[in-house]
């Protein structure tokens, strides 16, 4: 066993190799069966299952979250399980480690896909920045325990992990094991590592401190839960992307909320606000990109408004965050539940939206430091509170220990 296995080497981040599943060449074309996460899936078209490859990696995650989890997740394990004998899917021989590089716009991310103890003496090894839908982690949960399987990694933030970037960075200049083209976006690359040796340097480069979950909250509370009552087993480990923090490509966005019955000046009324006019939607852009983190802006029928907290809210669990005054405060007095407010990720959809009723709520993109704050001092921030990117192509590689 190398030291970076041994429990007493390292208390928080315990990173090991697995023998990752992938498509074989019978499968068909990768591009064809791998797919990226979009921001929204309200926009993915109805009949998209219909549309794609009989064997896309979508056809395993689909079925859980259209409405019947438990015969969804059925469904998904007998077709993993049919995957595996007619050989579309293949287990690797060798446990491993890979090395993940994906396209950001003019620059590149990097970073190893591998598994992570999620029981460990020193706490856990990722930090939860954001609430979670609670329906949603149980249909996580019986996917898992149904199929056996892990097929969308944790993407997770590395802090002070520059030789994680310096290792890595030797391994993407050799040829990469799987490359799939994306038109427009670029290619994304995936190198396979069974070199022990190597396994040990990165093991070794990532930092054995908590990592904040970029993207996969969801995941890692039905995962945590089943490690948590398992104790043993594969089920205790967590697959997940790990990427060095600083590093260009990574963006940190907003997440806006359209408020249909919402009236305007009603909004703009409020006793616990500051509100100023804005000329347009250029002005309001402005404001977003270089006003007060506590402050964002108010959309209704082409009037924009400049709104700031003006009291304290004890409830607010980061008062430099207009997001958590919207949701500890403002849609209370708005009379707003959290059932009635839509999540928008591009500005302009938003803006679009209540051109003629309703009110947007546009916000501004989370500083990364003071996400990283609320996330080390235990202070959950409003669900979709942020928006990560880029997201790691899915089907790339995944785990299974179906039949195992």
């Amino acid at each position: 066993m190398t030291s970076w296995q041994d429990r007493a080497a390292r208390t928080v981040m315990r990173v090991r190799p697995f023998r990752g599943v992938t498509f074989t060449e019978h499968a068909g074309d990768p591009a064809d069966l791998t797919f990226t996460p979009p921001t929204s899936w309200s926009t993915l078209p109805a009949d998209l299952l219909e549309r794609i490859d009989a064997h896309h990696i979508l056809h395993l995650l689909a079925p859980a979250f259209g409405g019947h989890p438990a015969s969804g997740a059925e469904r998904a394990r007998a077709l993993l399980r049919s995957w595996l004998d007619d050989e579309v899917l293949r287990h690797d021989a060798e446990p491993a480690m890979y090395v993940y590089a994906q396209p950001a716009g003019d620059s590149e991310v990097v970073g190893v896909i591998a598994t992570v103890d999620l029981v460990a003496d020193g706490g856990g090894p990722f930090l939860d920045h954001e609430e979670v839908i609670a329906p949603l982690v149980d249909v996580q949960e019986t996917l898992e325990q149904t199929t056996n399987a892990q097929i969308e990694p944790i993407l997770a933030l590395c802090h002070e992990a520059a030789a994680l970037g310096d290792v890595l960075r030797e391994i993407v200049g050799r040829p990469a094991d799987l490359a799939v083209a994306q038109p427009d976006v670029g290619t994304h690359r995936l190198w396979r590592i069974d070199d022990s040796a190597v396994q040990l340097r990165i093991a070794q480069a990532v930092p054995d401190a908590p990592a904040l979950i970029a993207d996969g909250h969801h995941r890692h509370s039905a995962w945590s839960r089943v490690a948590a009552r398992d104790g043993t087993g594969p089920a205790t480990r967590a697959l997940a992307l790990l990427v060095h923090a600083p590093q260009p490509g990574i963006r940190l966005g907003a997440i806006h909320r359209v408020l249909a019955d919402v009236d305007l000046a009603t909004a703009i009324g409020s006793e616990s606000i500051d509100a100023a006019a804005l000329p347009n939607r250029s002005a309001a852009a402005d404001y977003l990109a270089s006003g007060p983190t506590a402050g964002c802006v108010l959309h209704s029928g082409g009037a924009y408004y400049a709104v700031v907290p003006r009291v304290p809210n004890a409830e607010c669990a980061a008062p430099e965050l207009a997001v958590c005054h919207l949701h500890a405060g403002w849609l209370k007095q708005w009379a707003v539940a959290d059932a009635d407010v839509g999540y928008v990720h591009g500005l302009d959809e938003a803006i679009a939206q209540t051109t003629e009723s309703g009110v947007a709520v546009l916000l501004p993109a989370p500083r990364l430091e003071d996400v990283m704050a609320a996330a080390r001092d235990g202070r959950p921030l409003p669900r979709k509170a942020t928006s990560f990117g880029p997201k790691p192509l899915v089907g790339a590689v995944f785990r299974s220990w179906l039949g195992s």
